[in-house]
């Protein structure tokens, strides 16, 4: 499993490469406000909490309920909490499995997708998303 040392690293260089595209950016767009640059990217595709939260809501109240129609959205709701939660990419999101989680030595649950390129990364789980 990955080290907590490991997590860090991968953060700090993710954060560091999101900066230096949003510099290039500004500097091709002549802006200096990073993040104005980031505001205005219409690639910019993440759903604010106000969109997800009400999808959410509506899946658990039906789920809810009993029948097949309760697995259904059961189903949703989990899907909707790992897209939204992990960021995953939409091909691994319909290829996860639950033989793709684990637990780490510490307790921290993990998420192993096969990616972009074929290469596989593991993404942390939140506790809440893993009681799902």
């Amino acid at each position: 499993m990955i080290s907590e040392h490991d997590i860090e690293e991968r953060r700090r260089a993710a954060l560091r490469a999101l900066r230096a595209a949003l510099a290039a950016k500004a500097r091709r767009s002549g802006r200096s406000d990073l993040a104005t640059v980031w505001e205005d990217d219409p690639l910019r595709r993440t759903l604010p909490r106000a969109v997800v939260a009400p999808l959410i809501a509506y899946g658990e109240g039906r789920s809810k309920a009993e029948g097949p129609e309760a697995a259904r959205y059961r189903r949703l709701v989990l899907m909707l909490c790992l897209a939204y939660e992990t960021g995953l990419r939409r091909s691994e999101l319909v290829r996860a499995t639950t033989a793709d989680l684990a637990r780490d030595e510490g307790g921290r649950g993990w998420l192993t997708v096969r990616g972009k390129g074929g290469k596989w990364r593991e993404v942390p789980l939140s506790e809440d998303l893993w009681a799902q």
